[in-house]
């Protein structure tokens, strides 16, 4: 975009058509498309590419923080609208749950031996922990339209966690990936460990690969404690809304009817894992594959989609090129891969002028 703070013309690189549409519109303009990849803006910037955009076109040092904290305000606006559909449309919540949280039971199962539970219309789980009110200032964040690019570029520290810039001193540091990739039990089966029946498969084809799920760690997926209160936040107000459904349809509720003490039995049994489901009869009432892909892509951008690693839960982890979700970049295909890109752009440039 052209700079306003100076008499002569300035060109940034800036993102573009992160956020979801009915929160900030894309600008029109020059742009390319890149990769869904930190390093490959990275790359991109180091080599000067960029000016192939525009030969002008600037890059400002909070570019690639400012993707990173546009991908989590995405995905908080997923979940936003996510619960305005649900609201909208609450019959069928009995036979089609779209979100709920593990037992205890099911995510001691997950973690000590590799088990998720029996379902087939899983997509994703997060490991969300409720937020202490003393992590930050404000208890929740709102999802309001982000800045104009000219106050990004005026103002380098937001004040607001739903602004085009990330938090002020946001985390450089992970300890835990973002998220893991977990093998789904086989359907054909009690015995999570089991093969589909011989006869099923012909004897030309390849063994079937694995279902896998991605279990998102909260705190890798949103280091700012401001926001991952916010998600919280959310997914709590989805599991709200089903249970609202449920009550307008006449079905049994889970807790409502119990005494204190039962309902705190209950709370303790239940875990920090939110379970999200996708198939036919949820997609009737709310579709949840554009939050579940808005979790991916940011899993992509951080670098976790590109590599080769083992499972959770493999005693040798010695499972070569395991594909994640479609994806199969060796480090060496990747690295050369790399050095090809030329630049396929979230950021994005107007018009000089």
């Amino acid at each position: 975009m052209k700079s306003s703070t100076s008499s002569q013309a300035r060109v940034f690189l800036l993102p573009d058509g992160v956020e979801h549409p009915l929160f900030r519109k894309s600008t029109s303009g020059r742009g390319s498309y890149i990769l869904c990849w930190k390093d490959a803006l990275n790359e991109l910037t180091h080599r000067g590419q960029h000016k192939r955009i525009h030969f002008k076109a600037e890059v400002h040092s909070l570019l690639i923080s400012q993707v990173d904290h546009l991908l989590r305000i995405r995905i908080l606006q997923e979940l936003e609208l996510l619960a305005e559909r649900i609201q909208n449309k609450r019959q069928g919540a009995g036979a089609a749950p779209i979100i709920r949280r593990l037992t205890r039971d099911e995510w001691i199962a997950l973690k000590t031996v590799n088990v998720l539970p029996p379902d087939s219309s899983s997509i994703a789980v997060l490991v969300v922990p409720a937020v202490q009110k003393s992590r930050f200032d404000s208890p929740s964040a709102s999802i309001a339209q982000s800045q104009t690019l000219d106050e990004a570029l005026a103002e380098p520290s937001p004040d607001s966690p739903s602004s085009s810039l990330p938090p002020p001193n946001p985390p450089s540091h992970r300890e835990h990936p973002i998220a893991t990739l977990r093998p789904m039990p086989n359907m054909w089966s009690q015995d999570p460990g089991a093969s589909p029946p011989e006869s099923s498969l012909p004897a030309s084809e390849p063994s079937l690969s694995p279902h896998l799920i991605p279990i998102y760690n909260g705190i890798s997926l949103f280091p700012d404690a401001a926001q991952r209160a916010t998600l919280h936040a959310r997914l709590q107000d989805l599991l709200h809304s089903e249970r609202d459904s449920r009550w307008s349809e006449g079905l049994p509720q889970t807790n409502s009817n119990l005494e204190r003490n039962d309902r705190r039995e209950m709370k303790e049994k239940t875990s920090d894992a939110y379970l999200i489901r996708s198939d036919a009869l949820t997609l009737a009432r709310a579709d949840t594959v554009p939050f579940a892909i808005a979790c991916w892509r940011l899993r992509m951008w951080e670098g976790e989609g590109w590599r080769t690693s083992t499972p959770m839960g493999d005693p040798n982890g010695t499972v070569p090129e395991l594909r994640e979700g479609g994806w199969a970049i060796e480090s060496e295909r990747g690295a050369g891969f790399l050095r090809r890109v030329r630049g396929r752009t979230i950021p994005k440039v107007a018009r000089d002028g």
